[in-house]
């Protein structure tokens, strides 16, 4: 088959997240299973990135940009809401694989058009997936319970869950090495203001703080002022590469503010037994599982102190190692499972045909 991995969002460099990391992990391996791939998704033209696509709009390419990366073929589309048709008409896929966040309108066109659709849930941000099913002929799929219950209860759409894929190879790292207390992600809505009042009150602990998002110069320089009295935290750039930072962690903390759709930095650093303190909003406590400790997210400073504190005393980090590793080894959530499931969702969507209706998909156990 040809298929397209579609994101309404835009790709590294130019934007990095779980999103694009599941997209370019998917990819990949369907690439190797034989079929032909490529990823579509949205362009600014800031940046060497955008410098680089208007050379080639001034050759006519407009409003495509072609490249590749990640050994993949890429396609950055300017304004690939509303030109979806460009890049479908480009590749010819013979089913899309669709990240829904602002995709919508590009879901109705593929729908149009009568191409094989699966569309994935990533988030439960329903306000920019913007209403229900209506004109989209599509399978869906939830990365979590939460997410796929979201959907269903703000717009009766029902969608099969399949966790992220985590290729545990690119995360795996010796555990029981490190000694620090790793944030990724520093910034509001990821809970900032709770890892810095973590580092206030434990001021014998070492934090180290990791860039995801990308962030403006004026934004890096916000983040760089509030660190600044904390002279244990660390603050590291984006990692293309995120062994050495899972190497370096005692556990990872994600006290996010919104309802994550799954919350994959839990389950990277879990390949490795490295136990997790969250909060206990959308998909988070699916992602934790058994390996780490839940707060709910409008807790004191002192109750995140107090688990942080009890996680770390021998026998229960033991425990809460070992649980970690268990539950990132169950068979239901490995690579190759989930991809198999991903796959199993792109034949049915192609049997279903242009008049088959996503009515059909159920929400998985």
């Amino acid at each position: 088959m040809r298929i397209l991995s579609m994101m309404a969002q835009a790709y590294p460099p130019q934007q990095a997240g779980g999103m694009q990391i599941v997209a370019r992990d998917r990819a990949l391996d369907l690439e190797g299973r034989g079929h032909a791939v490529a990823l579509a998704a949205a362009l600014s033209l800031r940046g060497r990135t955008g410098l680089r696509a208007a050379a080639q709009f001034a050759r006519g390419t407009y409003p495509i940009a072609r490249e590749r990366r990640d050994g993949l073929a890429l396609f950055r589309v300017r304004g690939i809401r509303r030109r979806a048709g460009a890049v479908l008409d480009a590749f010819a896929p013979d089913a899309v694989l669709l990240a829904s966040m602002d995709a919508r309108p590009i879901a109705r066109e593929i729908s149009r058009r009568g191409i094989p659709l699966v569309v994935c849930f990533h988030d439960a941000e329903i306000d920019r997936w913007g209403g229900g099913s209506e004109g989209i002929v599509a399978r869906f799929v939830s990365n979590s319970r939460y997410t796929a219950s979201v959907y269903e209860r703000s717009f009766g759409i029902r969608s099969v869950v399949i966790p992220p894929p985590v290729r545990s190879d690119r995360y795996r790292v010796p555990p029981g090495q490190g000694d620090s207390i790793v944030f990724v992600n520093p910034v509001a809505e990821k809970g900032l203001a709770v890892a810095l009042a973590l580092a206030a009150a434990c001021p014998d602990l070492p934090f180290l703080f990791v860039e995801s998002w990308v962030l403006r110069r004026r934004e890096r320089r916000a983040l760089r002022d509030q660190i600044r009295p904390f002279p244990n935290i660390r603050l590291i750039p984006a990692q293309a590469d995120m062994r050495p930072v899972y190497a370096a962690a005692r556990l990872v903390l994600v006290p996010s503010r919104w309802g994550e759709g799954w919350g994959r930095v839990a389950s990277e650093a879990q390949v490795s037994a490295i136990p997790v303190l969250a909060a206990s909003v959308g998909g988070l406590p699916e992602a934790v599982g058994p390996g780490g400790v839940l707060v709910p997210p409008d807790a004191p400073p002192g109750e995140w102190v107090a688990a942080l504190r009890r996680m770390l005393e021998p026998g229960a980090y033991a425990r809460l190692s070992a649980a970690a590793g268990d539950h990132a080894r169950r068979e239901d959530f490995t690579f190759e499972h989930a991809m198999g499931r991903v796959v199993a969702e792109l034949r049915a969507a192609v049997e279903m045909g242009p008049e088959g209706a996503s009515a059909e998909t159920e929400t998985a156990a």
